[in-house]
């Protein structure tokens, strides 16, 4: 589970964002704890080693197809 520090600061950038109606990809989530978090949060723009390493461009077509979850989008 993802220390208490990470959350308030991941919540604390999140409210950042949101307060300037922007979009933020969250880079670098590698584990179910950490995905579970921001979604919570209500971060859908979120990119790591949880969905994949990284790609090649002409892979990058076929594992968007492939994907199941739809809740949040899956940056490669």
């Amino acid at each position: 589970m993802p220390c208490q520090s990470h959350r308030e600061r991941g919540e604390s950038v999140n409210r950042s964002v949101n307060s300037l109606s922007r979009d933020c990809v969250v880079e670098g989530v590698e584990t179910e704890d950490q995905l579970n978090m921001l979604t919570e949060m209500g971060c859908n723009l979120i990119q790591g080693y949880i969905y994949s390493r990284p790609l090649k461009a002409i892979d990058v077509q076929p594992f968007l197809d492939q994907q199941v979850r739809t809740d949040v989008v899956a940056v490669g």
